[in-house]
Order: C-alpha cells, then sequence, then structure tokens
C-alpha cells in the first residue's frame, strides 16, 4: 500500500498524548492508544486493554498492524534509516531496541522527539537514535472507513471512595471552623492600625491596653480553633484513607492471575502509594482551597477599599505568578511521574534482589545486583533532582515577583501618605498585612490547583488497579459490607467432615477426629466431577494456541493424571481449570453446571491445590497449614500434617506448629515445604484435589506414602506429573 500527500486531516492535529505501559509487555498497546487518540479515538490503556489484551509475549509487528485495522487505520511497514525519519508520516511507531516499541512524533531541529512508553517524552540526537533503532517502522493513517471507537475508562474518584458516615457534618464543621478562623486572622491587621492611628497617635495607654487584651483573647479563641480543625481533619484522613486503601486492597485480591504475572511488584506498591496525595487532597486540599479562595477574594475587596492603585499593582503580580505556574506546569507533570516510576523500578530491583538473595550470593553477582540497583536509585535521585530544580526555581520566581511587589507598594504607599491624600501610616501597615494575606492565599491556592490537576496523574495510575478485570463478579456494596458474616461455604448434599460428622465449620472436631474418614470409603456421594467441552486457549490476541479444542471428563471420585513434555499446557490447563485463566473458546462444567464467573468462589473453597509455585506465607507452620483460619482447628492440622507425612519433621523442631517460616525462607527443605502445601490442601477436606508436581521434591519411600495416600481419598484427584510413581496409581492418564 501508497500513503498519498497528507491531505485535510494534517490540518487538525490533535495533541499527540504519552501513554505509560503498566504491563511489562504492553509497550506496542501503549502506542497503539498513543497514535489512536492523536487519529481522533476516544480511548485510553485501559480500554485498549480490555479489548485487545497481550500475553507476556509482548506483542508483533503483525499483531499492531491487525489491531490497527481493527481500528480503521491503514498501516504500511518499512525499512528506513536515520535519513529518512525526517520525511516519515508522523506519528510512526519505531522498533526499538529489538523488544520495543516507542512513537516518533516528528524531528525538529535535528532533534528527534519520540514518546516511549517506559520513559516518556523523550528528545534525542541521532546519534542516540542510532544505539537504540532498529530500523523498522510502521505508517499509519485513517481510513475512510474509521469510526472513533470509545474505550476509555477512566478512572474517578468513586472508584476508590464509597462512603463514611458523617463525613460532609465532618466537611463542613472543617469549613465553620476555618471560615471562623479566618476571620479571626482578618481581624489582626486592625490591631495594628488601631495601635499606631488611635493609640500611639494620641498618647492613650488605656486604649493601648484594652486593644492588647481584646486581641489577645482573640489569639487565644483562633488558636483552640486551629487546634480543633486540625483534630478534624486528622479524623477525616486517617477513615478516608482507611476505606480507600481497603476498598482498593479488596478489589487488588480479587483480580484475575494474569494481572501479577505482567506486572513488577513495586510498581503494584508504588501505584497503591498514589492513595496517599489523593486522601491529602480530600481531607485537607478541598477545605484549603475553599477557604484560600474566600479568603483572597475577601483580601482583595479590602485592598480595594483601603487604595485601589495599590490593589491593582498587588493583583498583578499575583497574576504574573499564576503565569509563572501554569506555564511550567506540564514540565512539573512530567517530571513527577518520572520520580514516580523510577522509584517503582529501584523499588521492584532491590525486592527481586532480595527474593534471590540466595542464587545472588552463589553466583557471587552481589556487586552486579548492588550496582544495578544503584543505577536504578540514581535515577530516582535524578528524578528528584529535577523536580527539585523546577520547584525551586518556580518559588525562586514567585519570591523576587512578592519582592519587587512589596518594594513597590510600600513606595507608593509613602508618596501617598506624604501627599496628605487620607491614606495614614496605620494604614499602610494594616494595608502591607491584608497585601500579605491575599498574596500567601492566592499562591497557595494556585499551588493547590496545581496539585489536584496532578492529582489525575495518580489517579491514572490507581486507574491500572481499579480498572483490572476480576475473576469474580464483585458484590454490591451493601452485600460487601457484610461480607465476611454473611458469605459461607455452600454445603453440598451428602457432603461431611473427615469422621463423617457435621458439615465443615458448623462445629469443631474433637481430639479423636482422624484423617483416616477420608481414606476409609465413605458411603456417600463425593462429587468433583469436571467437564470440558471444545476448550480452547491463548495468553493474548493473536498468540499461538496453548490449548486446542481439549475434550475431558473428569467423573466425580476419579483419579486422573496429565503427563507430557515440559511447556505441553498441562500447567496452563489446571489453572483454566481452576478458574485462573478464562478460556478462550469453549466450556467447563463442574457437577454439571456451566462454569460462570460467579460460580468459581464457592468452587476454590472446596477445592485443595498443590501448584508448582506455591508460596508459604510469613507466619506459623499451624498458620499455614490452616491458611490462617480464624477459628483454626488444632486437631485438623494435626491430622493433615500426620495424612502428608510432615508431621515427624514438625514435631522434631523446637517450636513445632509454632515454627516460624515465611515467603522470603525458612528452616524448611524443598520436600519439607512441599508435604506443608499438600497439608494445607488437605486441612480445606477439599471436594476435589489438584496436584501440579506434587511430589517433585520427595524422596521414593515419602513419595510412595503420598501416592498410597492421594490414591485412597476417596475425592476426586487430577494430577501433574513426570514421575512413575503419580502416574501408575492414576485411574486414567492424559498425554
Amino acid at each position: 500500500m501508497t500513503f498519498s500527500v497528507p491531505a485535510l486531516d494534517q490540518f487538525r492535529r490533535s495533541r499527540l498524548p504519552v501513554v505509560r505501559a503498566a504491563e511489562a509487555s504492553e509497550c506496542g498497546l501503549a502506542c497503539m492508544a498513543m497514535i489512536a487518540r492523536y487519529m481522533g479515538h476516544d480511548v485510553d490503556l485501559n480500554g485498549m486493554r480490555q479489548r485487545f489484551p497481550v500475553s507476556l509475549a509482548g506483542t508483533k509487528l503483525r499483531s499492531l498492524m491487525d489491531l490497527a485495522g481493527h481500528m480503521g487505520l491503514a498501516t504500511r511497514a518499512l525499512r528506513a534509516d536515520l535519513d529518512a525519519l525526517p520525511k516519515l508520516r508522523t506519528p510512526a511507531i519505531l522498533h526499538w531496541d529489538l523488544d520495543h516499541f516507542v512513537v516518533l512524533k516528528g524531528v525538529r531541529r535535528g532533534r528527534v522527539v519520540i514518546h516511549d512508553p517506559a520513559l516518556g517524552r523523550r528528545v534525542l540526537s541521532p546519534s542516540a537514535i542510532s544505539k537504540h533503532f532498529t530500523g523498522v517502522v510502521l505508517e499509519l493513517a485513517a481510513t475512510a472507513d474509521m469510526k472513533p471507537v470509545a474505550a476509555r475508562a477512566p478512572t474517578r474518584l468513586r472508584h476508590l471512595w464509597s462512603r463514611i458516615d458523617g463525613f460532609w457534618a465532618a466537611l463542613a464543621q472543617v469549613l465553620g471552623l476555618s471560615a471562623v478562623l479566618q476571620a479571626a486572622v482578618f481581624a489582626a491587621p486592625f490591631y495594628l492600625q488601631l495601635s499606631v492611628d488611635a493609640a500611639i497617635g494620641t498618647g492613650d495607654i488605656e486604649l493601648l491596653a484594652v486593644l492588647a487584651l481584646g486581641f489577645g483573647g482573640l489569639v487565644v479563641v483562633r488558636v483552640l480553633i486551629a487546634a480543633l480543625r486540625s483534630w478534624t481533619l486528622q479524623s477525616i484522613g486517617f477513615l478516608m484513607s482507611f476505606q480507600i486503601v481497603g476498598n482498593l486492597v479488596h478489589h487488588l485480591l480479587r483480580v484475575k492471575t494474569e494481572y501479577f504475572e505482567k506486572r513488577h511488584v513495586g510498581d503494584i506498591l508504588s501505584r497503591v502509594d498514589s492513595v496517599r496525595p489523593i486522601h491529602e487532597a480530600l481531607t485537607q486540599g478541598v477545605a484549603t482551597t475553599v477557604i484560600d479562595g474566600l479568603m483572597a477574594l475577601a483580601a482583595a475587596a479590602i485592598l480595594f477599599l483601603y487604595s485601589p492603585l495599590l490593589a491593582t499593582v498587588v493583583l498583578v503580580s499575583v497574576v504574573l505568578g499564576l503565569a509563572v505556574t501554569y506555564a511550567l506546569y506540564p514540565a512539573q507533570r512530567r517530571r513527577t511521574e518520572a520520580r514516580i516510576i523510577a522509584s517503582a523500578k529501584a523499588h521492584t530491583h532491590l525486592v527481586e534482589s532480595l527474593r534471590a538473595s540466595t542464587v545472588v550470593k552463589l553466583t557471587g553477582r552481589e556487586a552486579e545486583r548492588e550496582g544495578l540497583w544503584r543505577n536504578r536509585y540514581a535515577d530516582v535521585m535524578n528524578a528528584s533532582f529535577s523536580a527539585g530544580r523546577l520547584a525551586i526555581g518556580v518559588t525562586a520566581t514567585q519570591g523576587l515577583i512578592s519582592g519587587l511587589q512589596t518594594i513597590l507598594v510600600v513606595y507608593l504607599g509613602a508618596r501617598l501618605i506624604i501627599a496628605g491624600e487620607g491614606f495614614t501610616i496605620g494604614m499602610l501597615f494594616a494595608f502591607m498585612s491584608y497585601r500579605q494575606m491575599f498574596t500567601d492565599s492566592s499562591l497557595a491556592l494556585i499551588n493547590q490547583v496545581v496539585r489536584f490537576s496532578i492529582l489525575h496523574l495518580h489517579l491514572d495510575r490507581l486507574g491500572d488497579i481499579v480498572h483490572a478485570e476480576r475473576d469474580t463478579p464483585p458484590l454490591p456494596w451493601n452485600k460487601r459490607q457484610r461480607e465476611p458474616a454473611t458469605v459461607a461455604i455452600v454445603p453440598w448434599v451428602g457432603r461431611r467432615g473427615w469422621a463423617g460428622g457435621e458439615p465443615r465449620r458448623t462445629a469443631k472436631r474433637s481430639a479423636g477426629d482422624g484423617f483416616g474418614a477420608l481414606r476409609a470409603g465413605l458411603d456417600r456421594p463425593v462429587g468433583g466431577g469436571v467437564a470440558i467441552r471444545n476448550l480452547s486457549f491463548r495468553y493474548g490476541a493473536g498468540d499461538p494456541l496453548v490449548l486446542d479444542h481439549v475434550q475431558l471428563d473428569v467423573a466425580a471420585g476419579a483419579f486422573v493424571a496429565f503427563t507430557g513434555p515440559s511447556g505441553g499446557g498441562k500447567s496452563t490447563l489446571v489453572k483454566v481449570m481452576l478458574g485462573l485463566y478464562p478460556p478462550t473458546a469453549g466450556e467447563i462444567r463442574l457437577d454439571g453446571m456451566p462454569a460462570t464467573p460467579s460460580v468459581w468462589p464457592d468452587w476454590r473453597k472446596r477445592v485443595g491445590v498443590v501448584m508448582q509455585d506455591d508460596q508459604l506465607l510469613s507466619g506459623t507452620i499451624a498458620d499455614n497449614i490452616a491458611l490462617f483460619d480464624p477459628e483454626i482447628d488444632m486437631q485438623r492440622v494435626r491430622d493433615a500434617a500426620s495424612a502428608a507425612r510432615v508431621e515427624d519433621d514438625i514435631l522434631r523442631m523446637p517450636m513445632q506448629y509454632l515454627s516460624t517460616v515465611g515467603d522470603m525462607g525458612s528452616t524448611l527443605s524443598r520436600g519439607q515445604h512441599q508435604r506443608v502445601l499438600l497439608a494445607r490442601a488437605l486441612y480445606r477436606d477439599p471436594k476435589l484435589l489438584f496436584l501440579d508436581e506434587g511430589t517433585a521434591n520427595l524422596d521414593e519411600e515419602t513419595e510412595a506414602q503420598i501416592v498410597d495416600l492421594v490414591s485412597s481419598l476417596q475425592i476426586t484427584r487430577i494430577v501433574v506429573a513426570h514421575r512413575p510413581a503419580l502416574l501408575e496409581a492414576a485411574d486414567t492418564e492424559y498425554r
């Protein structure tokens, strides 16, 4: 396809935005979001991600071309050298560093302007470009068939904040106290004016004493009101922060597994930290903005009552300060974003190094990892220094304007006094006080508005979490508040506990209850059947199918095994059967019922799982086996540990079941670790047991005991294995 000379669309250029990639592999999608916005589509990255999901493998050029076609954009892929960059139709997508995409905005005065999904807007020299540009370019143009697509998912405060009882009443109280406080502040200059003009001018000592006592009492009242307002603001801030962060974590723990697979832990934590400036703005910023605005208006009115000439000088200087702040706001936003992202990268690198500390030590790579961290932390310091330098420039400019304003006001005011035009020395003192109030309130209002504008940056970062798709539908707010008390494990017909007693969680097991009942072949319906029809799965649009038209029937109580070469999709199939990955096509039925999103939560509560990458949490061994059950049953813990053949090892430890383990390591061997995970799965009294290489770290004797246990369980068992012991014990083997 050839592209014609740019036509009328060249004359209606919209602004090319900068879209930051949140996932490690979505740089191509971010580039498409930038260009789609430029071409007239109303999209953002959250909306694009929902419509065009990508996998961890990233996006190929062919996939970008297909995506552009879906959005009514024509594409042309070509090879170009550096000399051809000024001649390209922009914006265009450049292939970068062999594993990345950026958007070419244009070439200005020999400098190349790009929008990098990882680093933001960059202006580079041709020599710097040559180190990264691979020569592959994708040009894009709107076609006659293009219709604007609305795929935008903006983040609003209502996504984070549901309701706080008494919030509006408390905020009204803060505003009322602030109004009274500012009235007291406004009265203070009159003390100076009356003291100079009325008391000092007439030598009236009694009037001076009365003024001192009256305004002294006003100071005491002002301090008490300020303390009460601060206490109220603090209370509101604590409540709001607790709810916003609580809502965010509530949602984060329920998003799909793929969300965490595509992101770095430091970046996620950094996004959660964006809550802090938001709740600070809502609690303190709102009241401050309203009061500063009213105070500035009132002070301006008083200034004009004193002297229109002097008031005009003050007003012009504040407008100049506003112009400086507005002109530098885009740079301030970019540098703030750069600092946040650099901090997230440094945090991620440090967390990864700590988690892999044993590997780092064994390979002697401490210096290399430290060097890489220092480089990332240097980026944080450079970004902070750049933002700080800009802030110093803004403060210095505003200070210069304010200083010149003071000199000019005093000069003009003194001339008015000398000219005898009814402007007294006391009035000049009072005017200067009101001038300071107006200037301070106006600048505080301007800076607060800038902070509110930068809140969009934090809201956009939180939007990556807020708009992440959950694997189960959210409850309405009125039900979510009562969730811990009302949501319970749904009992199933004939399902009983390990000793054949009452359904689980209705009563504590006695010390005599043991794990043997599960092995005893109870005469009861088992449940746990799984049926799969024409199931296919791929990780992202354009990726090859990992599972292709899978047909599978697992009867209730059956023992089946999946085996085959590594990378063949066995673990992926297990995750699909657990609802962690939604199938691309096909159907899953659980005990004959369609596996809809609302079914998975209750299904998982009746499933025991040991996956290859399972982790223990920080706590005791008993806590981990019971998975921090608030009503832990120690007899069940011991029964599960005994069945998993790990109790003898636990009892040899000094603290036994109270021994501490954690995600960063413990005294447990890999085999013990795996058996604790198995005990955790058995503690749940599962209806269906999944083991993904659940005996890979065990010796032959222990493995034989575990295989005997699994074989005798009267529940459905699905295992992934390569070793023959489990494969030979299974009723059915799938390859």
